[in-house]
């Protein structure tokens, strides 16, 4: 996606609908790679810039790209690219544009938010791209391999459709949101965009860039899933275009079916402890969650040494270009010194105790959640007493997902304190308080073996 006003880190392609499925043969090993001139002269009817259009400018407001998937003319591209127009139809239409500049009106059917794609259709008629059978592109069925030569197709900065030749590198590891890592140089602008095999079979759709020659593909599977889904409703009575409401009730589900699956496999898994200083704490909870540590000695410039452990989830959920939610992560400080007295040290610590949360930066603005309502109370935890300051606030248009923060600290600390703090985004408050509760039974005193009992009823 290229929103015209923002810088060029977020999200890029994207692909879709299905009637008959081509068959994929495996490609040899020693086969020589397709030719990225014959891919595009074979493939490019069937690929589109997709274009936001402000209806009181008539000028287009966003782009990104998307393909042809069926001889009903229906649309792949991401959801991000299409987002503005569904939670605000009246403002804004959708359409594709051809290579040769020709344009028609798309109708938004549906979405996946949590991999963010996005179903469409020509809206009717639709005779400059009406052909007897309009060509589409197919969708893949084997696995690619490690090494795999990937083409991906788009409208970078809208400079006009491009073909770019890259590397298939399997699955991006340790994540809750599946996406394949691609090696090859996709821009802003490409969002949607379809990228296949030697045989231009749709392997996955052009979603992000992590950095130069760095992008991810969202599998082509979960276009698969999507089409299926949508072709499983009742569409005997007309409704489209879905309304405002009708996609924020969508999105909410789909965000709460996920967070639930997400946070019952967790709660599941067994987790292990590590130590970290005079405390045990957890270890692993997570394979999607990923811990780096720091180290600040004590020097003459700092009074205080100050370690920490990181600890949050890669990737998450686009809702909107000022809403992106989807994130869960822990810090775990300790601060400690020889150089302050104990009054000055006390003075410090309890401005870390009490400043503002710096576990994580929302990426939304103040019209999609409401402002943090806090609770604070005492808590004996592995039989030290410390002061919990447990806050949630609600999701201005998703009733039923909240986003926690909670900052526990140790309380009379002579010259050595610790902190720990949970931050966890669009999660249903009985998760939030199960995920709270088998944390903190993983915190205990190194010397002791029991486990302390914890009840968090002031989240309650």
């Amino acid at each position: 996606m290229k929103k015209l006003h923002l810088a060029a880190f977020y999200i890029l392609l994207a692909t879709f609908f299905i009637l008959p499925l081509g068959t994929h043969a495996a490609v040899d090993d020693f086969t020589a790679p397709a030719s990225a001139k014959a891919l595009y002269k074979r493939l490019d009817d069937a690929v589109f810039q997709i274009r936001i259009i402000d209806t009181l400018a008539n000028e287009k407001n966003v782009i990104g790209s998307g393909f042809r998937v069926s001889e009903q003319n229906h649309f792949i591209t991401n959801y991000h690219v299409v987002s503005t127009a569904a939670r605000n139809p009246d403002a804004y239409t959708i359409e594709y544009m051809t290579e040769d500049g020709r344009t028609g009106k798309l109708v938004l059917l549906a979405i996946d938010v949590i991999n963010d794609l996005a179903l469409l259709k020509a809206a009717q008629p639709a005779t400059d791209i009406q052909a007897a059978k309009p060509f589409y592109l197919h969708l893949a069925q084997d696995d690619l391999q490690k090494g795999d030569h990937v083409f991906s197709m788009g409208n970078p900065h809208d400079l006009g459709m491009t073909i770019i030749e890259g590397v298939y590198n399997g699955f991006l590891e340790k994540t809750f949101f599946d996406k394949i890592l691609f090696s090859g140089a996709l821009n802003p602008g490409m969002s949607g965009g379809p990228a296949f095999n030697a045989e231009g079979e749709v392997i996955g759709v052009n979603v992000a860039i992590h950095s130069d020659d760095i992008g991810y593909l969202v599998p082509v599977r979960f276009v698969k899933a999507l089409i299926h889904d949508y072709l499983q409703q009742d569409h005997t009575e007309e409704k489209y275009p879905i309304s405002k409401q009708g996609w924020e009730e969508s999105i909410e589900t789909q965000l709460y079916k996920t967070q639930d699956e997400i946070f019952t496999k967790i709660l599941h898994e067994e987790w292990g402890t590590q130590k970290f200083g005079a405390f045990q704490i957890p270890k692993a909870i997570s394979s999607a969650i990923k811990c780096w540590s720091t180290n600040h000695s004590e020097n003459d410039e700092q009074h205080h040494s100050h370690n920490w452990i990181r600890c949050r989830n890669e990737g998450g959920i686009y809702i909107s270009s000022d809403y992106y939610t989807g994130q869960m992560g822990y810090n775990i400080e300790q601060v400690s010194t020889k150089r302050l007295s104990r009054t000055a040290f006390a003075e410090f610590y309890s401005n870390r105790v009490f400043g503002e949360p710096n576990l994580y930066d929302s990426y939304r603005n103040e019209k999609s959640s409401q402002g943090f309502a806090c609770k604070r109370d005492f808590i004996t935890l592995a039989a030290k007493q410390f002061i919990a300051a447990f806050c949630t606030r609600g999701q201005t248009k998703f009733k039923s997902l909240y986003d926690t923060y909670s900052s526990i600290a140790l309380l009379n600390s002579n010259k050595d304190g610790y902190r720990i703090e949970i931050g966890l985004e669009a999660v249903s408050k009985e998760n939030a308080i199960r995920f709270h509760e088998k944390f903190l039974k993983h915190v205990d005193l190194v010397t002791l073996q029991q486990k302390p009992a914890v009840t968090l009823e002031v989240m309650r």
